[in-house]
């Protein structure tokens, strides 16, 4: 990109430059590199860079703000993105598990979204036509009462709808799966919830080795 366009300025984020930011040959031809939470660092970063004066650092540490300062982004999904693309939300964001191969290890634990504010973007994204909605949650189903919430209302679109139905896309905790979840989860129609449930190892040994605790029974 640089060969092509070297005016333009590259910032770059996520957790794959987060935690090696001295050795990756990427961050050296990257102009800058937001680690960790970029909600409020990167526009900043944006406006020095568009308003000046430009930032001498090249290394920013995201700041992680409350989960009710950060403005649900849903608004912005097009009519177009809507009819033609899967839409992916976020009920919460981190992981409290400590796999050793696993990025996500290195959150502290995990962070819901307030359930009210959520619950109404989801509403306002069915009734703009959205029928198609992949959870992007590493864990869905830590905080059971929001998944409860969460569920009960794609189960009142069904109910509503029951000619066009919703689909939802989850991760699960296998071993975290309570009653009041498999009562709700027994309600809904075939076809309409899938999950992805990750299983790391039944051997304890290798639990032990990367640092993973699960129930088995």
């Amino acid at each position: 990109m640089k060969r092509v366009a070297p005016e333009i300025t590259i910032v770059l984020g996520d957790p794959e430059v987060s935690h090696e930011t001295t050795d990756q040959r990427i961050i050296a031809l990257a102009d800058y590199v937001v680690t960790g939470w970029g909600d409020t660092t990167f526009p900043k970063l944006c406006s020095k860079i568009l308003t000046g004066p430009k930032p001498l650092m090249k290394i920013h540490g995201g700041e992680q703000p409350h989960m009710e300062q950060i403005a649900l982004p849903y608004a912005y999904y097009s009519a177009q993105d809507i009819a033609q693309r899967t839409v992916y939300v976020e009920a919460s964001r981190g992981c409290p598990f400590r796999c050793e191969f696993c990025l996500s290890a290195l959150d502290k634990t995990a962070w819901p979204f307030p359930l009210d504010d959520l619950l109404r973007e989801l509403d306002a994204l069915h009734a703009r036509g959205a029928r198609v909605f992949k959870f992007v949650d590493r864990t869905f189903n830590l905080n059971i009462n929001n998944t409860l919430s969460i569920l009960q209302c794609f189960l009142d679109k069904l109910d509503e709808f029951p000619a066009d139905p919703v689909f939802a896309n989850f991760e699960l905790v296998p071993d975290h799966l309570p009653d009041a979840l498999k009562d709700i989860l027994r309600k809904f129609l075939p076809g309409v919830l899938q999950f992805e449930i990750g299983i790391q190892s039944f051997n304890p040994e290798v639990r032990a080795r990367i640092s993973r605790k699960q129930n088995n029974e």
